[in-house]
């Protein structure tokens, strides 16, 4: 039946019974969010504690929530990650270390691994299924699928999955980078700078073994960048416009995988047969990936939220 004010104001018992039937009780959202919060606050108390790291509810907390242990310029560790490289190391421990050490030693290996998958976003570097299946080749060294990922899982304790991402995909990473970081006109800059000033001081007549005394890299730089003699069987690669110059000419700016280098003619001996070039070279050095793994890794923001220590 309808519903009016009147019947409200002079309800029957009927309609009484039919206006106040009790709702019903509505779920609180408070006791879970207090359950949480207490659950959260026991986790901070004790699950950040060295010696509760490995137990049981701080392993299925974090294989389901990504509570973050350590920030490395933005990017996030997750607690589980560090777990996952704890137990690695956990199975290759043959010095029997403390939990302290080898989770600073899971902690430091994941932070190493994101600044270099940094340094490769920042430089465009990926790695494929074919420098995987490539770097994968040369560990197998010859033995059979079979044969090497039995030894992974006896040696490891790690399935296929597991070895990929975790050790494959970063030695392939940092093989790339390796090369990648030597051809980089970005990286390169300062090298390149200090190597063409070096050339623009020659232009302008200045002593090229003092010049090789104050900025070559080679160890000739104590002699003047005296590197000896060498023909056109024994010339450096990348280094043959040198045979093509007269005593005392001075190549330009060689690039070779490694290095910028500029060599001079000091004197010539021998006949047509075999000319002996008596060379001296001002050389200066690519900056190497590690070099700039270091220079990034000392620079990057990290933060740790993990309790390493008593």
């Amino acid at each position: 039946m309808p519903f009016n004010k009147a019947m409200v104001d002079n309800e029957t018992p009927e309609v009484a019974a039919q206006i106040h039937t009790k709702a019903r009780p509505r779920f609180s959202k408070w006791p879970p969010l207090i359950l949480l919060a207490i659950f959260l606050c026991v986790f901070g108390w004790n699950g950040l504690m060295v010696r509760h790291w490995d137990s049981l509810p701080v392993r299925a907390f974090t294989a389901v929530i990504p509570i973050p242990a350590v920030g490395v310029n933005g990017d996030v560790i997750s607690y589980h990650d560090v777990l996952k490289r704890k137990d690695i190391l956990v199975w290759l421990n043959t010095d029997e270390m403390k939990e302290e050490t080898l989770l600073v030693a899971a902690v430091d290996a994941l932070v190493n691994q994101k600044v270099t998958e940094q340094i490769a976003k920042e430089l465009d570097v990926e790695v494929t299924k074919e420098d995987l299946e490539k770097e994968l080749e040369v560990l197998k060294a010859g033995r059979s699928d079979d044969d090497f990922w039995k030894e992974v899982k006896t040696v490891l304790n790690m399935r296929e999955k597991a070895f990929t991402s975790t050790v494959l995909e970063p030695f392939a990473l940092a093989k790339k980078l390796d090369g990648a970081v030597v051809t980089s006109a970005k990286v390169q800059e300062v090298p390149k700078r200090e190597i063409e000033e070096i050339q623009r001081q020659l232009n302008e007549g200045a002593s090229f073994s003092t010049l090789a005394q104050q900025f070559s890299d080679d160890p000739s730089a104590v002699d003047g960048g005296d590197i000896g003699y060498v023909t056109a069987a024994t010339v450096p690669e990348g280094w043959e416009a040198l045979l093509n110059l007269p005593e005392g000419g001075t190549t330009s700016i060689i690039e070779t995988p490694r290095e910028f280098v500029i060599a001079r003619v000091a004197w010539l001996v021998g006949g047509e047969d075999e000319v002996q070039i008596r060379t001296q070279a001002i050389v200066v050095k690519k900056k190497t990936f590690s070099e700039l793994f270091e220079e990034t890794l000392a620079k990057s923001i990290i933060n740790k939220t993990i309790r390493l220590s008593e």
